[in-house]
């Protein structure tokens, strides 16, 4: 996939991903989790039952590779026009 970002690349320039739900796949078998980031408590990773197992970022980078960003959902008022 080309929009699939190396994690352990992207933390040694310093980066960190966009607080929110990631899409993330696992190195070992190519699973697809869901993974929620916040700079400050670190990634929850979801399993196959949809429970969450917090992780630190240098587990994350070594067993998982980022797929994509999901978007915030939009709230009533963006899609009335009245969003900031």
């Amino acid at each position: 996939m080309s929009n699939v970002i190396e994690l352990s690349a992207f933390a040694s320039l310093g980066g960190t991903p966009c607080d929110g739900w990631h899409w993330l796949q696992r190195r070992s078998d190519g699973a697809m989790r869901l993974g929620f980031y916040n700079r400050l408590g670190g990634w929850r990773i979801s399993d196959a039952i949809g429970q969450t197992s917090l992780m630190g970022r240098a587990a994350v980078a070594r067993d998982y590779r980022l797929v994509a960003a999901l978007p915030l959902p939009l709230s009533p008022a963006d899609i009335d026009g009245d969003g900031a």
